[in-house]
């Protein structure tokens, strides 16, 4: 169960770093 919860965990960090990173890489083509 913790490991479930640690590898969910990292699963949502990695979806969250991609969209900031999207999102950061859509503001400097935009500038």
């Amino acid at each position: 169960m913790k490991e479930n919860y640690n590898h969910y965990r990292n699963f949502i960090h990695i979806t969250v770093v991609k969209k900031l990173l999207k999102k950061t890489v859509n503001i400097c083509i935009y500038i």
